[in-house]
């Protein structure tokens, strides 16, 4: 334990001894165990809403079940009706959160969206009380989200970086096998992800097939 509780090293640099220096435990970004801190203290916030949260949430079907909230990582998304109670309870479980993992929420890069129901005086209302921007649209793990159908012009983004990254391939000398392998290994996964989240327009992915006949 001696070496791990932050021990004290003093270095022989030609003969003579450096001053000594003092070594610091904990965990940095890109250390192995950091993502299960992540699971551990987003299982605590889970069991939280399951115990306080119960009537949080959206439905997002008739019968079926509601969903207060969606992890990954550090991210999260929180889903609940604009009601006076439940918001003042969302407010409670997440303070009380990050008073016990210390962590804090970033607000410059919070927002929120309201539904078509909610009117301009009780969306500014829910923003001074929640203290996040309300905005029609926002970006979540690459994916935009919005309460209306996409658009060609939503993915042209998406189009602009899967282009890059093909060029980039393509300054390579890759045979027309590793070609290949990189489409259905890599870009081909890129799009399904896509697919799993939003409808793509059908011109969309004429587009990423023509991208992928191109490099191949």
């Amino acid at each position: 334990m001696e070496c791990i509780e932050e021990p004290s090293y003093s270095i022989l640099i030609n003969g003579g001894y450096t001053k000594w220096i003092k070594g610091k435990s904990g965990f940095r970004q890109g250390c192995p165990l950091s993502p299960f801190l992540f699971i551990v203290c987003s299982q605590l916030l889970s069991n939280v809403f399951l115990s306080r949260g119960t009537d949080l949430g959206i439905k997002i079907a008739h019968k079926s079940q509601k969903i207060s909230h969606l992890h990954y990582a550090d991210n999260v998304l929180l889903f609940t009706d604009a009601k006076k109670k439940n918001l003042r309870r969302l407010k409670e479980i997440i303070e009380d959160y990050c008073s016990w993992i210390g962590q804090r929420i970033n607000y410059p890069k919070s927002s929120m969206i309201c539904g078509k129901k909610v009117d301009r005086r009780k969306k500014k209302m829910i923003e001074d009380f929640m203290g996040l921007k309300a905005v029609n649209e926002m970006e979540y793990l690459g994916v935009k989200v919005a309460l209306r159908r996409l658009k060609k012009r939503d993915y042209q983004i998406l189009l602009d970086k899967s282009l890059k990254k093909l060029n980039s391939w393509s300054n390579k000398f890759i045979s027309l096998a590793g070609r290949m392998v990189l489409v259905n290994s890599v870009y081909v996964n890129f799009l399904i992800f896509i697919s799993s989240h939003s409808l793509i327009p059908l011109g969309v992915l004429n587009e990423f097939e023509k991208l992928c006949r191109d490099f191949i």
